[in-house]
């Protein structure tokens, strides 16, 4: 499979990733460079920004999906257009994103879920994260949601393994969000709400 990446002026590279109309991101794949060049010309005009394309194993993808903010791969964008999720690549759910321009309000939360706190607690010392804050935020006009933000230093893999922890054992039918706190949303909770160490 091909993989495109930006260079950076540092001449560091980061894998590309696209999103869809509700803020969602994908990882794309490409199994030729024909497909690539499709994807390649679709471009032109909206970046000049160089793209370089990197080969990868079909089993490495899910590697490059844990490292990303992404929902999934999208192999082919313009041609099949087959998306491979993180649960069919064995990844863990990826923290929880907001689209940029929306409206967001936070707080504590009046009530935390019987039993959040401690397995929060207890996240943050298995997974190795240096704390979380159990925050409410209302997004637009939407619900007030709990949103559990992550602070770590982005080493390791503090923040993968907190979140599999977390969605492996909520309760069935608990809904609860994490957000990384070195998003400049997640730095602002963190600056506000409480952590939980």
């Amino acid at each position: 499979m091909l993989v495109p990446s930006h260079r950076s002026r540092a001449d560091e590279l980061s894998v590309v990733e696209l999103s869809d109309a509700k803020g969602n991101r994908y990882v794309p794949a490409f199994t030729g460079h024909d497909q690539f060049e499709l994807w390649q010309e679709s471009r032109q005009g909206h970046s000049d920004e160089e793209i370089i394309t990197t080969a990868v194993l079909l089993g490495q993808l899910g590697e490059l999906l844990a490292a990303s903010s992404a929902v999934a791969v999208v192999v082919n964008p313009m041609a099949e257009n087959c998306l491979l999720s993180r649960p069919t690549l064995g990844v863990p759910a990826a923290p929880q994103s907001i689209p940029a321009q929306t409206r967001v309000a936070f707080g504590v939360p009046a009530s935390v879920p019987e039993g959040l706190s401690a397995l929060v607690r207890s996240l943050i010392t298995a997974s190795g994260v240096d704390d979380a804050a159990i925050a409410q935020i209302v997004q637009g006009e939407g619900a007030p949601e709990i949103v559990v933000v992550v602070s770590h230093d982005g080493a390791g893999q503090g923040l993968e393994r907190f979140v599999e922890g977390l969605h492996a054992q909520l309760p069935a039918g608990q809904a609860v969000g994490v957000l990384d706190g070195r998003t400049a949303l997640g730095a602002r909770i963190l600056a506000s709400v409480p952590g939980e160490r």
